[in-house]
């Protein structure tokens, strides 16, 4: 019976349909999920955007000012072979580990010749794809586009951000979050190797991302 169904030309217009309907709703998806990372992205910018002509703030100054290892290109890889603090020649009582912030660090002052605007766009361009990555997750555990799009944007544009956003140093954490949440993401596909890779990126950012671990 299932040979003749799938023979009869009411079966074969029955799987063309479902594949209408199956290309037609990833296509869909995908196509949401472009405005949506460009409505993560572009909130930030907007409402945070100011940030952008700002001065380096707090121990801004000490790492990223007065870290002169970082102003050279063998900044770009120092953080694997030293201390977090010690590269801003800080002896710190906890000698953490966070050898791609440093990379980052130094890749953004190269890159902006020591300017804050460079890592302040990143800030803002990471709390973006943070912002899109919740959303994601949020639809994945069962919310409606709509009640994801909100907790997105309520995270994106939520005034306890903005220390983040606008503390350059800051930068850790919102990679080690961005990561953190790619990780779930990738847990909820069932993708071990992504998952694993996500984790140790994060940990490389900042050792708080142990916690997602434990998640």
């Amino acid at each position: 019976a299932r040979r003749l169904w799938r023979g009869s030309d009411l079966g074969r217009r029955t799987r063309a349909l479902v594949e209408q309907t199956s290309l037609g709703s990833a296509r869909h998806r995908s196509s949401l999920n472009r405005r949506w990372t460009f409505l993560f992205l572009l909130a930030p910018l907007v409402v945070l955007g100011p940030v952008v002509g700002h001065d380096f703030v707090f121990d801004d100054q000490d790492f990223l000012v007065h870290g002169e290892v970082l102003h050279h290109v063998s900044g770009l890889v120092r953080g694997f072979t030293e201390p977090y603090w010690r590269i801003a020649g800080v002896e710190a009582a906890q000698p953490y580990y966070r050898p791609l912030g440093v990379s980052a660090f130094s890749a953004l002052w190269l890159l902006g010749g020591g300017h804050p605007w460079s890592f302040h766009l990143a800030s803002l361009l990471l709390h973006g794809a943070c912002a899109a990555a919740l959303a994601r997750l949020a639809l994945r555990f069962g919310a409606t586009p709509t009640v994801a799009t909100i907790a997105g944007l309520l995270f994106a544009l939520h005034p306890a951000q903005v220390q983040t956003v606008a503390w350059s140093t800051c930068l850790t954490e919102l990679a080690c979050t961005g990561c953190v949440l790619g990780a779930l993401l990738a847990w909820s596909r069932r993708r071990s190797l992504a998952l694993g890779l996500w984790l140790l990126t994060a940990l490389l950012f900042k050792e708080t991302a142990v916690a997602g671990a434990l998640v």
